[in-house]
């Protein structure tokens, strides 16, 4: 569902949650004289994910408001450090690489004209990342277990099973060894402490049910307190 319109010297690209890049060739972006990322992003939503196949150069991105990069974690300290790359690098959001995004207001849709698109796009397998790090997908896939994502109520949450990543976004993975039930997210000078469901945003809605220590619940209990789709519970 990429759309291209044009007069055959200019393309202009409009994406959104309904597209699908593959890297394999197919529906691939050509050059570009626009590229336009259509997408709900709410300011009060908390930190969302990113993975987009154009540079947004560094003032743009700086308009639209601050990206993090995944820095490392300390499993002892159970904390996984982002870096804003306004203040690690030139602020240029690049392409073909994963970001969690802090939006400084509501977005609905942005341009980038002139966009810089690598010619080859590549993305991990989704069921084997290789090592701690961001990663992003093109297409909606099933995350890995165990992996971590970031809400859109803003908490910093860990994934089960059965969990549908839209495209141009980005999971977390710290290995496959790696369980921090409750982990504390730094982003730059932004701290947050939580565990959930990955956000509605970035899922499906369909979401398992977790106790309050992040372990998946097949059948709760009357009466007692747990995790769904983003939000405290109560089984009633």
């Amino acid at each position: 569902n990429t759309q291209f319109s044009g007069d055959g010297k200019t393309v202009n690209v409009i994406l959104d949650d309904n597209s699908e890049i593959y890297t394999d060739g197919t529906n691939y972006l050509p050059t570009a004289t626009s590229v336009t990322y259509n997408r709900e992003i709410l300011a009060d939503g908390g930190m969302y994910s990113f993975f987009v196949p154009f540079d947004i150069p560094a003032g743009q991105a700086a308009e639209l408001g601050k990206f993090y990069q995944y820095s490392g974690h300390d499993p002892e300290e159970r904390k996984v450090y982002f870096d804003d790359i306004a203040e690690v690098s030139d602020g240029v959001v690049k392409a073909n690489t994963a970001y969690f995004f802090k939006p400084a207001r509501d977005i609905t849709s942005f341009t980038v004209n002139n966009p810089s698109i690598p010619r080859t796009l590549t993305i991990p397998d989704p069921e084997y990342p290789s090592v701690p790090g961001l990663y992003g997908t093109y297409s909606q896939i099933d995350i890995p277990v165990g992996a971590y994502g970031y809400g859109n109520r803003g908490f910093f949450i860990k994934a089960g099973t059965d969990n549908l990543l839209r495209p141009f976004r980005a999971y977390l993975w710290l290995g496959s060894g790696a369980y921090m039930a409750k982990a504390s997210a730094i982003f730059g000078d932004y701290d947050v402490d939580a565990i959930e469901l990955i956000g509605a945003d970035d899922l499906d809605l369909n979401a398992p049910i977790y106790n309050l220590r992040g372990l998946r619940i097949t059948t709760p209990k009357k009466g007692e307190i747990y995790i769904q789709n983003g939000k405290k519970v109560i089984k009633k």
